[in-house]
């Protein structure tokens, strides 16, 4: 990654990456988005933080400027579709809160 940096025209996608998460986080709570005592929001932090130590890789070497979200669509239907997107909309939420990112 840190050699693709100095290469101006370069970008990274962060997308669904749910595929690739271990057996145990595969079943996704039904509804995601929820209160911080819901078991669906605990569901989001573990994979947020599963996730956290690459896609914090990805955010120091490229900044804010080079990372294009996308929605996962329509991989994401394969695992279950509206729901899995919403899923995926809030643990990126989580991943770029605690990196902290600035528009620099």
């Amino acid at each position: 990654m840190s050699m693709l940096f100095p290469l101006p025209k370069i970008y990274v996608k962060l997308s669904g990456c749910f595929s690739q998460l271990p057996p145990e986080f595969q079943r996704i709570p039904s509804y995601p988005v929820a209160a911080d005592s819901d078991p669906s929001n605990k569901w989001a932090e573990d994979v947020a933080q599963l996730i956290a130590p690459l896609s914090n890789e990805v955010f120091a070497i490229m900044g804010s400027k080079r990372i294009v979200w996308g929605s996962d669509w329509p991989v994401c239907n394969v695992m279950g579709g509206w729901r899995v997107w919403r899923a995926w909309v809030s643990v990126t939420k989580k991943l770029l809160d605690k990196a902290e990112l600035t528009e620099s």
